[in-house]
């Protein structure tokens, strides 16, 4: 006998948002952008015209996290490049969590430590340890149908390039 229609939703929005997650990064609610450490290949601080990655990060973060929180794919565009993967990732999961009703709350990342592996002052390349705290899947109704545990530290490469809005992220994927 197959489960009800709704249970396999469910699962699949919960696999999507686990995917979506996976596939992140950044940072945000176990330490303060401030607190995560950065280093720059050959420095041991950035210069002063060198952004604040972990900053950056943790804003870029909050935006994605914003946009889990509302299912609304809008908001992915304060987050991505046009034509990053992870952005047609992000709005296929958004897509599952909408068909499903659902929304994903707390689904955010700490970095831990940041180095600057390259950068030109339009793109950056860096090297990010972070993790992933717990997070629910909510229906309709706000009530939780699925709790994540959280996710201990995992390493990525993520590029990031400026555009005329500000620092999005190009690439991300696993160092």
């Amino acid at each position: 006998r197959l489960p009800p229609r709704r249970v396999l939703l469910a699962g699949a929005a919960v696999l999507a948002v686990g995917v979506a997650a996976a596939a992140g990064w950044l940072s945000g609610r176990a330490a303060p952008a401030g607190t995560a450490q950065l280093a720059t290949a050959g420095s041991s601080s950035p210069t002063e015209s060198t952004p604040r990655w972990a900053a950056v990060l943790d804003r870029l973060d909050a935006a994605r996290a914003a946009v889990l929180a509302t299912a609304d794919a809008a908001g992915l565009s304060e987050v991505y490049a046009e034509g990053s993967p992870a952005l047609a990732a992000d709005r296929a999961a958004v897509g599952r969590l909408v068909a499903a009703g659902q929304t994903a709350r707390g689904v955010r990342h700490a970095v831990r430590r940041v180095t600057q592996t390259a950068y030109d002052g339009r793109t950056a390349r860096l090297r990010v340890v972070d993790v992933l705290a717990a997070y629910d899947v909510l229906d309709g109704s706000g009530r939780s149908v699925q709790h994540s545990p959280p996710r201990g530290e995992a390493s990525y490469v993520v590029t990031l390039v400026r555009t005329p809005a500000g620092w999005r992220l190009q690439q991300v994927v696993p160092a």
